[in-house]
């Protein structure tokens, strides 16, 4: 099950405001609907000792509304590292003079059982997938452990929760200048923009930062 009451982060809802950022520009929306999806995702190859897997992008976890965000989770059998690609050409979660794991460091910028169980997936695995920015997420894994994983018998899987959510744009800033998606949402954007009105801004996109130093 997925824990509603997690110190990481909350479940988007209805009625809650919220926005993000793409190219410099900032969209304020609200959640009109919300529902519930959820998929367990089973590895489509062997995974043997000391092997690096994927990235895979499941077909199934694409957005195809450009009204609708899905705020997704997920949780992961057996302890292996899994590896987060999003957008589906770059790998997430590294640091500046480490962004992924290589053939000699592989514990980098992934995630292990102990992060996000299977039974119950953690908000530590948080992503957002929005059309046309993001309409897909890519998967990898390495297998730290001395025995193979089979798809057949004992394979890796993820056990993924999403929440579809509906958006009713209020409107966007860029540097500054506010454009109202419709004149009865100016005075209401102008409160989310001075932050009078409280909103949470989602992260779409890496955080990235020069490697200084290497």
């Amino acid at each position: 099950m997925v824990t509603l009451e997690d110190p990481w982060a909350n479940w988007m809802v209805e009625g809650h405001f919220y926005s993000f950022e793409h190219q410099r520009v900032r969209t304020y929306f609200y959640v009109l609907n919300r529902d519930w999806a959820h998929i367990e995702y089973t590895w489509t190859e062997d995974v043997t000792p000391a092997a690096y897997s994927g990235p895979f992008v499941p077909n199934d976890l694409e957005t195809t509304k450009e009204t609708q965000i899905w705020q997704l989770t997920f949780g992961l059998e057996p302890d292996v590292y899994i590896h987060v690609y999003l957008p589906t050409d770059l790998v997430r979660h590294g640091l500046p003079k480490r962004i992924q794991s290589t053939a000699s460091l592989r514990e980098v910028s992934h995630y292990t059982h102990k992060d996000s169980p299977f039974k119950y997936p953690s908000f530590v695995t948080e992503h957002f997938l929005i059309k046309p920015i993001n309409p897909f997420i890519g998967f990898a894994a390495y297998n730290p452990r001395n025995i193979t994983f089979r798809q057949a018998s004992n394979p890796i899987k993820l056990n993924i929760y999403i929440a579809k959510c509906e958006m009713e744009i209020i409107g966007s800033e860029q540097k500054g200048e506010l454009s109202a998606a419709s004149e009865r949402f100016t005075e209401t954007l102008d409160k989310l923009y001075r932050r009078i009105i409280p909103h949470r801004p989602i992260t779409l996109e890496p955080v990235r930062a020069p490697a200084k130093g290497v």
